[in-house]
């Protein structure tokens, strides 16, 4: 009998985990007020983040946390702000298409976004990763968010566990993802990193793991661009997306953004102990 009792429990126990690991349906609608720093773009993009963390709200409850990043130069202040780093739940993929309806309120423009998706809760802690971005420096002192054109980008990573990193970096202007590691001429999809090291990425000179590191410097062609960093790491080895590769050695391995976010949609459904890190960059011109 108490053997029969124990693995009753035992089983109840599966399967309260397995439901309470089960991806829902679920949708969301978020009225967002726009400020005269942020392009229409910018605006709409904002409202669907929104959109979506509200239905993820709404389902699995209110822990959230957002990345900002706040922008100084002579003639205005900006402010963008990503909220897809969730406590209680992530979101996985998007149903359908966005739907968008603009509100005007005096001198006031919104933007109304309803979104509908499938998300599913998160029954652990995600693993802690300490992640820096670096600015013409490898020492963690100069990190930094916002970077002049022609900057020099490093990456300080440590993880508490033993596992695999990529790094990708998000171009809103060109909506373009390029792959910043593995590097080009890495024949691997992600890089193997023990845990409680302190890897120093994109330095010659301090990236002892590989011969075929390469340095970035970050450009922008507007008066300022904002870029977000994607740093994915898990304690299992994962595939990258099909990559694009044009000729000459300079050029980054890259895809547009919506191939990308469907195949980390896809990573994450397959893959519960995939952790990213998002890293919102400024860069301006001088």
């Amino acid at each position: 009998m108490r053997i029969r009792f124990c693995l009753t429990i035992f089983l109840l126990s599966c399967c309260s985990l397995l439901s309470a690991q089960k991806i829902r349906t679920v949708e969301g609608t978020y009225l967002y007020y726009i400020p005269e720093t942020m392009t229409l773009q910018q605006a709409r993009n904002e409202a669907m983040h929104r959109a979506q963390v509200e239905a993820i709200a709404n389902e699995f409850g209110t822990s959230i946390s957002q990345s900002s990043l706040l922008v100084h130069n002579e003639r205005s202040e900006s402010f963008y702000q990503e909220g897809m780093t969730l406590v209680n739940g992530e979101w996985i993929e998007t149903v359908g298409l966005p739907q968008y309806r603009y509100v005007i309120s005096g001198e006031d423009i919104a933007i109304e976004c309803s979104v509908k998706g499938k998300a599913r809760e998160i029954v652990k802690s995600n693993i802690e990763l300490d992640v820096k971005v670096l600015c013409n420096s490898t020492d963690v002192r100069f990190e930094k968010d916002d970077f002049l054109s022609g900057d020099k980008i490093y990456l300080a990573f440590r993880t508490p566990v033993k596992g695999y990193v990529a790094v990708f970096l998000y171009d809103d202007a060109s909506d373009e993802v390029s792959c910043l590691l593995p590097y080009k001429h890495d024949h691997i999809s992600a890089i193997p990193v023990d845990e409680d090291v302190t890897y120093t990425f994109f330095s010659k000179k301090d990236d002892v793991l590989h011969l075929h590191t390469q340095e970035y410097r970050l450009y922008c062609s507007d008066e300022h661009d904002t870029n977000t960093l994607y740093i994915i790491f898990s304690k299992n080895e994962f595939s990258k997306p099909l990559l694009e590769s044009e000729d000459g050695r300079t050029v980054l391995k890259h895809l547009d953004f919506e191939n990308f976010t469907a195949w980390f949609s896809k990573a994450r459904v397959q893959d519960k102990d995939m952790v990213v890190k998002k890293k919102l960059i400024s860069i301006s011109k001088k």
